[in-house]
């Protein structure tokens, strides 16, 4: 896997399928080979983060008949979302309750850049990230500009308790309750971004603050 981002992707992929070709008979190696990539290229502390790299070994483990059903659910769910959430791919549309109790589908707009914003209400973290990009002099141009959305999401329920706890958010942006996001997005943590161009396809995700508004000053 350290050798991986020195190969090309084909000679990459090319290898990865002939390693779990030849594990196809042997399931629990195929699972642990599976846990394995995930904590070197799909966790907090790997090196390399490759949606791409660690697809192919969690596929197999779903393709093969002789892993056990309770094993399979999680990586079914890994490949369901990381499948359909890549950088490069088209952002997923889903449904979201705003702060006013309206529901809505977020979907593409005129902004030349989307940053949704993932965040949790219990989060001082996101507090401060939210504190920070809301007090950024660039990005509050381009929001007044209409360059730049911001779509904040939270994955609590919409009862007036969050309504509470979200109306001073600022009011350029788009802030709503999605209590199943993270089947539709892949979110290692909050607070997180996910950087959309103008054609709303995935250009960052599981960006910090730091990253953003170092973005935003490049603009």
């Amino acid at each position: 896997l350290n050798l991986m981002p020195h190969a090309s992707a084909r000679q990459a992929h090319k290898c990865i399928a002939k390693l779990l070709k030849t594990l196809e008979k042997r399931p629990e190696d195929l699972t642990f080979l599976a846990n394995t990539a995930e904590r070197h290229v799909h966790s907090d502390t790997s090196e390399i983060y490759s949606d791409e790299l660690y697809l192919p070994f969690i596929r197999a483990v779903v393709d093969n008949k002789r892993v056990d059903k309770s094993i399979k659910a999680r990586y079914e769910h890994q490949v369901r979302v990381l499948s359909a959430s890549q950088v490069g791919m088209s952002a997923p549309v889903f449904d979201f309750t705003d702060r006013d109790g309206n529901r809505r589908t977020f979907a593409p707009d005129s902004a030349e850049v989307t940053l949704i914003y993932f965040f949790d209400t219990e989060c001082s973290d996101c507090h401060l990230a939210r504190t920070r990009l809301n007090a950024n002099i660039p990005t509050s141009r381009y929001l007044d500009a209409g360059l730049v959305r911001v779509v904040a999401i939270s994955a609590e329920e919409p009862d007036e308790e969050w309504r509470e706890k979200v109306k001073n958010f600022p009011s350029t942006w788009t802030v709503g309750s999605a209590p199943d996001i993270d089947t539709v997005y892949d979110i290692k943590s909050t607070p997180s971004f996910y950087i959309l161009d103008e054609n709303s396809v995935i250009r960052m995700k599981n960006a910090n603050i730091d990253t953003v508004l170092t973005i935003m000053s490049r603009l």
